[in-house]
């Protein structure tokens, strides 16, 4: 984070949660409702009232941070050591760190990072995450098309999607207003 300061880029915030392609989305400014539309045929709604942390900067290591083996790149210890492995690199979403698969076995939601899908997580941090991280502050709709645009009206409570089959379909949004 200080880095970012410094650079003078401000802090990004991520929202993971569609498993293929964004095609579109919709900000409903009233009530600070982030819509995004994916090809996965479903809708987030996004509160953006609900506090997020940056997300972490990945580490570089050329050995695991938490159990210091060498990633497989790490030639020169690898032929010192004399211990052939084929440890790849990953990183935390919590912490960043670079950590090799054993050492981030596991996965989860970190809605305060912005990752409403389930990530990779490091031990230590699988352990330490507290409750109110794991509340997820986004609704997912199947909305079993594939929308190309999205228009939304806030007065009348109404979203207009554009989709891939050439019909314009109006939906009631009160509900998640």
């Amino acid at each position: 984070q200080q880095k970012r300061q410094r650079e003078g880029r401000g802090n990004a915030i991520q929202l993971n949660c569609h498993r293929e392609r964004v095609n579109d989305i919709a900000y409903c400014a009233p009530s600070r409702l982030l819509f995004s539309f994916g090809i996965d045929k479903k809708m987030i709604v996004w509160n953006l009232r609900t506090e997020r942390k940056p997300f972490a900067l990945w580490q570089e290591s050329n050995e695991c941070q938490e159990c210091s083996l060498p990633f497989f790149w790490n030639v020169q210890r690898i032929w010192q050591e004399k211990n052939v492995n084929f440890k790849r690199q990953h990183h935390c979403r919590r912490c960043g760190r670079a950590v090799c698969g054993e050492c981030s076995p596991h996965q989860s939601i970190l809605p305060w990072y912005g990752f409403e899908s389930p990530v990779r997580v490091c031990k230590p941090c699988y352990q330490d995450i507290p409750e109110d991280e794991l509340r997820s502050s986004t609704q997912t709709h199947n909305i079993l098309i594939e929308p190309s645009c999205v228009d939304f009206d806030y007065s009348k409570k109404l979203m207009a999607v554009g989709a891939s089959d050439n019909v314009i379909r109006l939906y009631d949004v009160a509900a998640c207003l």
